[in-house]
């Protein structure tokens, strides 16, 4: 049960994201401090290219510049990137920053023809900041991390066969470290994986390259139904074919399911045997009294019922 979160903190009063096994969170300071026995995990967010980009219509395809890492409270100030490349190579400074491997970064921001800055060293004013300044983390990933979760939502108009080289370079960077990687993308059927380069063939890869592979359930989706979207991205993930569930998680979003939706998700990660769950906020609000509509919706999305509404299976009497 992954949590879009800061996890909880030692010493810290009370806390509204629970249930949870694993906390992933940009705020980098968060993770030193956090308590024992949560699944720590940063999330990187995948830099992409603010190049021109115009649909077939020759309409201007508007994208914002990219986050810049903290230790603390996210930097207001964002960074533009000039191609593709750059991008990818400040991604991956980046994330050899945060492995300790600052060599390798260095080397992959040169051939890119990007300077790398740090952070503390980078005054947080204006909205925009240099082009191709590629800004790296202040602190390291701490020891007790698990690994890193990379956002990749670039919509840049990169290729498959772009995306696949960088994502694998990704995750050989990570795993290579010792850490887990997973990988967080737009719903497998979005319009906006055309221009990510995101195809069922390069996800299907990516299941076998990263711990966790999301696929992303809202409401929002491109058939009006939750289970809908779900069984159809579950097809563009298998091509035809078999994958290990458990290196898939779903990402359900809390603002604007149901609880009918929440439900059918539970059922089918037990049913088709995934890793479990993601919550993302959506700007919901978490915590509060139990039957508040979004805490009926985590309940029946982690456990499959209302406490007090609804008789306890067979194996929860036994527990």
């Amino acid at each position: 049960m992954f949590q879009q979160a800061p996890p909880p903190q030692r010493g810290g009063a009370g806390y509204d994201h629970y249930p949870l096994t694993d906390a992933a969170t940009m705020q980098l300071g968060k993770l030193a401090t956090a308590k024992r026995g949560v699944g720590l995990w940063y999330f990187q967010w995948g830099n992409r290219s603010t190049a021109p980009l115009y649909n077939r219509a020759g309409v201007l395809l508007p994208r914002k510049p990219n986050f810049q890492p903290a230790s603390g409270a996210l930097r207001r100030q964002r960074t533009p990137f000039t191609t593709v490349e750059r991008a990818n190579a400040c991604t991956l400074a980046q994330t050899a920053r945060l492995l300790g491997i600052d060599a390798k970064g260095a080397a992959i921001a040169r051939e890119a023809g990007i300077t790398l800055a740090a952070e503390r060293e980078r005054p947080d004013v204006g909205a925009v900041g240099p082009a191709d300044l590629c800004v790296l983390a202040a602190s390291r990933l701490p020891r007790s991390a698990t690994g890193i979760f990379l956002d990749y939502e670039v919509g840049d108009g990169r290729t498959p066969e772009q995306s696949l080289a960088f994502l694998r370079r990704f995750a050989e960077l990570v795993r290579g470290a010792g850490r887990k990687a997973g990988v967080m993308i737009n719903p497998l059927d979005a319009p906006s994986q055309a221009w990510t380069g995101i195809t069922g063939p390069v996800a299907r890869e990516l299941v076998s390259q990263f711990d966790y592979t999301t696929i992303w359930l809202w409401a929002r989706n491109a058939q009006g139904d939750l289970p809908a979207s779900y069984a159809r991205q579950m097809e563009l993930l298998r091509q035809g074919g078999k994958i290990d569930g458990k290196r898939v998680l779903a990402l359900f979003d809390l603002a604007g399911t149901t609880e009918a939706d929440a439900r059918f998700v539970h059922e089918a990660i037990r049913r088709d045997g995934l890793a479990g769950a993601m919550l993302w906020r959506n700007r919901a609000v978490q915590g509060g009294p139990c039957d508040s509509p979004v805490n009926r919706k985590t309940a029946l999305l982690v456990f499959g019922r209302l406490f007090g509404a609804e008789p306890a299976r067979r194996s929860e009497k036994l527990m």
